[in-house]
């Protein structure tokens, strides 16, 4: 290769950089709205977007396919069909379907959204969605094998980081599962298992109501998933000492009996203990004849959560609750009480 006679000066490259920052700022940006409103869409369809000349407004053929809309036209000027879709199409072949439709359901589902709660949303703005039973299906086709594809693909990494950090003793993990629908009619269920320490997710199972051993009863699915994400770790090298998760007794049970796991020890997460109470208190305050409940309600949960972080041992536990029940107790102007 031929050496060139020219060496960049420092003047030289700013002045590059600084072209380049100019041409970048010039390419305008533009924002890509999925929903559009019909009556926003009519106005752009005056007129031929190929020749110029006016449309029949008799000729516009609209379609609504969930959230996303479609036009066709024919121009009597230039003698051609035109079409325009307010979103893209996702896939391949017979398979496509358009963006937001498939992105609604799989942002739900991995944020914990219920699919009946998403839909009653959409319906409060006026926002057309695929039926219930559509997004279950997306779900099932799109979001669960992305997800096991995304934490295939990182698991090892974070796998083998988290054994380097892990203590002697075990690890202590935490363990939830989502649903795509609240009761007893979910189709589609997903259970995380996290390092607590690093706060990293370790492992993952995405499990269907028709998948081998479920038979399409929705509450078998997370004690299957659960067991399968904590063997998976267990076969990998970890050792487990303590779980860490909700009061899921089918959990528990189908843990309990898993050889592999059985030596785990099982403790509760603080956030699923308080909400049952919240519940309750809840339901007190729209008694009438409960009016100090609503009174106490903020210093009450504030204390519990205050003697939670105070006392995080588990020999500690008994001095933790009579420290709660001393607070029920001065609530109520008792004062003094055998213990």
């Amino acid at each position: 290769f031929k050496e060139s006679s020219f060496r960049p000066s420092q003047h030289s490259v700013d002045s590059e950089t600084e072209d380049e920052l100019e041409e970048e700022e010039e390419e305008p940006v533009f924002a890509q709205f999925f929903i559009t409103a019909k009556s926003q869409l009519a106005t752009l369809f005056k007129r031929c977007q190929d020749c110029g000349g006016l449309i029949d407004p008799i000729s516009l053929l609209w379609k609504q396919t969930a959230s996303a809309l479609s036009v066709t036209y024919h121009c009597t000027k230039c003698k051609n069909h035109f079409r325009f879709d307010s979103q893209q199409k996702k896939g391949r072949g017979r398979s496509k379907v358009y963006e937001l439709n498939q992105s609604l359901p799989v942002a739900a589902f991995i944020t914990g959204c219920p699919i009946p709660r998403l839909a009653e949303m959409c319906d409060l703005l006026s926002v057309a969605v695929p039926r219930e039973r559509s997004m279950r299906e997306m779900i099932r086709l799109y979001g669960c094998p992305s997800i096991d594809r995304v934490y295939s693909e990182w698991e090892s990494d974070v796998r083998s980081l988290c054994m380097d950090a892990a203590p002697d003793e075990g690890i202590t993990v935490a363990v939830d599962g989502q649903y795509d629908s609240p009761g007893w009619n979910a189709s589609n269920h997903k259970s995380t298992v996290f390092d607590s320490s690093l706060r990293l997710a370790i492992s993952a199972v995405s499990m269907h109501a028709s998948d081998p051993g479920i038979d399409n009863y929705s509450i078998r699915m997370e004690s299957h998933a659960t067991e399968k994400a904590l063997e998976e770790l267990v076969d990998f090298g970890f050792t487990i000492r303590t779980r860490i998760s909700d009061s899921n007794a089918t959990v528990d049970k189908r843990v309990r009996e898993n050889a592999k796991l059985a030596g785990i020890e099982t403790r509760r997460d603080f956030w699923h203990v308080q909400k049952s109470m919240r519940k309750e208190w809840w339901s007190g305050m729209k008694r009438v004849d409960c009016p100090t409940l609503f009174a106490w309600y903020t210093s009450f949960f504030n204390h519990l959560y205050f003697i939670n972080e105070k006392y995080p041992k588990t020999e500690d536990r008994p001095l933790a609750l009579e420290y709660v029940r001393s607070f029920v107790h001065h609530c109520t102007g008792k004062h003094k009480w055998k213990k």
